[in-house]
């Protein structure tokens, strides 16, 4: 029980690390962005240029951050950390002078005009890479409270800069009569948001330099063989999964038909898919808190029981942010421009994608700690195969609902596989029954709150909250835990009148 308070507490420190600047921007960003930028399609482009650096991210830290986890215990976390912190640095100026050559190249191949586009992702990507250990570092000593800081202060820093570029000064511009023509244009607000995503990284840089300094030694070369051949299936396996994650945004491009805006159709896509943001966030609250946790209590007697109550939790918290939002819809939708609203019957789908892939994420724990994680490339593998094949297939029939589909039956093959191969090699007896049930009750739900078809606003929200209540009493009924723990909550409360 200690460890689970001490995960809770871990998970809540994190969840404000990760969960307070995806919220800021959820709240401020996204709505800010699908409001103020020229046009869906520059919104579009937008998206699609970050596709492209998250597939650059992970090929660079080459599962580094996971590998740190695993050897910082058993060889000592100045040695790791300094061998993993040189490689990643290598990696990133090794980049930025390949993009730097190419620039023209590269801009024409991926379909860009603006090639300072690729000057400013050259110095986002290079500051994500470098900051990948000590940020790892931090996890690993838990020092959770400074990690979250320096995460809320990276998107504070990042929200003042668009703020600043994109509001503050086209207001002294039109309201005042102020004069900025040498650092400011009308025409490249895109560019802006780019601008304060580099400031934003180069300042974590620095402010991480204070808390890792003292970690520095001499890199090992035998220790860096060891590291590169655990962490090469894990980084195959990254890129696999962002081809899951975020591949649907850049085939859109090459896929839709040759009358449509490729890049509006990828704005209203992407912004519709933020709104299923919460749920992501849910599942980054519990990958951070989660992954030294799952290596800590490995070996302990319990541990497979640990590893089956966790999923199990996972799934009725994760369940109950899908229907919140999928129930309230019509007062999320208004985080982004009504431009975007067309998009919002993709909403359900992307949010049960999300769900069964943090499922996935979370019961596939077995292969990480038994030192498997090659199973991690096969799974993802498959998963991208299904992902191009499906976005090829049905891209062209559906357009972007296709994209959601393709994620659907992408990350639902996962989990079947890693359940699976997991009933040969570690198994864990998870609580099945409940979870099938918990996840037949959740889509009745969601499909009984679309025979709901009222103009009248309270009518429908009160019907949805009617929905969210049946699911509590659902899970609270059919699980004996959280059964127990209301049934103490109220005898206790009883007692004291």
């Amino acid at each position: 029980m200690n460890q689970f308070k001490k995960l809770a507490g871990q998970t809540v420190i994190y969840g404000l690390g990760s969960v307070i600047p995806r919220i800021l921007n959820y709240i401020l960003l996204t709505p800010f962005y699908t409001r103020v930028l020229h046009s869906v399609a520059d919104y579009g482009t937008h998206s699609y240029l970050y596709s492209f650096s998250a597939f650059i991210i992970i090929l660079l830290t080459f599962g580094m951050e996971t590998t740190f986890f695993r050897y910082a215990k058993n060889r000592g976390i100045e040695n790791v950390f300094t061998t993993s912190y040189y490689f990643l640095l290598a990696n990133a100026l090794a980049f930025s002078l390949l993009v730097l050559i190419f620039q023209v190249d590269i801009a024409k191949a991926i379909g860009i005009n603006n090639i300072k586009y690729l000057w400013y992702f050259i110095g986002i990507i290079f500051f994500d890479v470098v900051t990948a250990i000590p940020f790892s570092a931090l996890r690993y000593n838990e020092k959770a409270k400074t990690f979250a800081l320096l995460k809320i202060v990276n998107i504070i820093i990042n929200i003042v800069i668009n703020l600043i570029y994109l509001w503050l000064i086209p207001l002294l511009i039109n309201k005042y009569g102020f004069n900025f023509d040498r650092i400011f244009s009308q025409d490249n607000l895109l560019e802006y948001t780019f601008r304060a995503n580099l400031i934003a990284s180069f300042c974590t840089f620095l402010l991480l330099i204070p808390h890792t300094k003292s970690y520095f030694k001499k890199f090992q070369l035998p220790l860096f063989k060891e590291m590169i051949v655990y962490s090469f299936p894990i980084m195959i396996s990254g890129i696999l999964g962002m081809i899951n994650e975020v591949a649907d945004k850049i085939l859109l491009k090459y896929l839709l038909p040759k009358d449509v805006s490729a890049f509006e159709q990828i704005g209203i896509y992407a912004a519709n898919y933020k709104l299923a943001a919460l749920i992501t966030i849910f599942n980054s609250m519990f990958r951070y808190a989660l992954e030294p946790f799952f290596f800590k209590v490995y070996g302990n007697k319990d541990s497979k029981d640990i590893y089956a109550l966790i999923s199990k939790y996972y799934l009725i918290f994760g369940a109950f942010v899908l229907l919140v939002i999928v129930l309230y819809i019509d007062i999320f939708k208004f985080f982004i421009g009504s431009k975007y609203h067309e998009g919002l019957h993709i909403v359900p789908i992307i949010l049960f994608s999300n769900l069964i892939f943090g499922l996935y994420y979370t019961m596939g724990v077995w292969y990480k700690v038994i030192d498997k994680t090659y199973f991690s490339a096969y799974f993802s593998l498959v998963g991208a195969v299904l992902t191009i094949l499906g976005n090829y297939l049905l891209i062209p029939i559906f357009g972007y609902t296709g994209s959601a589909l393709a994620t659907l039956i992408c990350y639902s093959a996962m989990l079947f596989l890693t359940i699976y191969y997991e009933r040969i090699y570690y198994r864990i007896n998870y609580d099945y029954k409940f979870m099938i049930n918990l996840i037949l009750i959740t889509v009745l739900i969601v499909i009984l709150s679309y025979f709901v078809k009222t103009d009248n606003l309270y009518i429908k929200l009160l019907f949805s909250s009617i929905l969210i209540v049946g699911y509590v009493i659902f899970v609270v009924l059919s699980n004996k835990e959280i059964k127990d723990i209301v049934s103490n909550y109220v005898r206790g409360k009883n007692s004291n009148k």
